[in-house]
C-alpha cells in the first residue's frame, strides 16, 4: 500500500520505526527507506549520483515535506553500504540519534570516508541529518546505496558548499565489495580532512 492506504505494488517510502518526527521533537538523523524502482520512481534515480558525475550539480538538495513543515537538506555524501546480515564495518542504520559530539562526528566522518564525491558542504554538531536508503543491485547482492544530507541552517544559503563536486579516487567501500575482489578493506587517509 502507499501512504494513503491505497494498493501499490511498490509500497511506499517509509521512515525508520525508531525515528521520532513530530511538531515538537525530531530524531537527529531521519532515515527514509525506499525501493530502487526501474522506472525511476521512489528512490530509482538515486543511483544517478554515481552513474552521472554531473548529476549532483543539478540535484544537490533534498526537499522533505511532512505534515509539520517543508525542510531543505544539502547532500554531503552518497555511498555504498552493506545491507545484509553479514559482516559489516559501518551500520549506518543504527544512528537515529547521537549521544555526544564525538558520536556525531564519528558517524559523519564514516560517511565522508565512504562518499563517492567531495563537495564543500560543511557538517557541524547539532545539524539535523537525513539519510535516504535504497537497494543497490548494480553493485552486488545485498548492497545498499545511501544518500546523506544535513538540514539547511536558518539564514543559510541553501546552495552554499554545493557549487563544486569532485569524484573521489578511492572511497572506502563496504566489506562485501572487497570480499568479492579477494581484498581486505583499505582507505587512504592521506588527504582526508574530517568534519569537526
Amino acid at each position: 500500500h502507499n501512504f494513503r492506504g491505497e494498493p501499490a505494488n511498490a509500497g511506499t517510502l517509509y521512515l525508520d520505526y525508531r525515528n521520532v518526527h513530530s511538531s515538537r521533537e525530531r530524531s537527529g538523523n531521519l532515515i527514509i527507506y525506499g525501493h530502487e524502482m526501474i522506472d525511476g520512481s521512489m528512490f530509482g534515480k538515486l543511483k544517478n549520483y554515481v552513474v552521472d558525475s554531473y548529476f549532483y550539480e543539478s540535484h544537490p538538495l533534498v526537499l522533505l515535506s511532512s505534515r509539520y513543515e517543508v525542510s531543505t537538506y544539502k547532500i554531503f555524501g552518497y555511498y555504498y553500504a552493506d545491507g545484509g546480515d553479514g559482516e559489516c564495518d559501518f551500520y549506518y542504520t543504527d544512528k537515529v540519534d547521537f549521544g555526544s559530539e564525538d558520536e556525531f562526528y564519528d558517524y559523519v566522518n564514516q560517511v565522508k570516508m565512504r562518499a563517492w564525491a567531495e563537495n564543500g558542504v560543511d557538517v557541524k554538531y547539532g545539524d539535523e541529518l537525513l539519510t535516504l536508503s535504497t537497494c543497490a543491485t548494480d553493485a552486488y547482492h545485498d548492497a545498499r546505496f545511501v544518500v546523506a544530507a544535513r538540514k539547511v541552517r536558518p539564514g543559510e544559503d541553501k546552495y552554499a558548499g554545493t557549487e563544486y563536486s569532485k569524484t573521489r579516487d578511492n572511497p572506502l567501500m563496504p566489506r562485501e565489495w572487497y570480499k568479492a575482489k579477494g581484498e581486505e578493506p583499505h582507505f587512504d587517509d592521506t588527504d582526508f580532512v574530517p568534519y569537526g
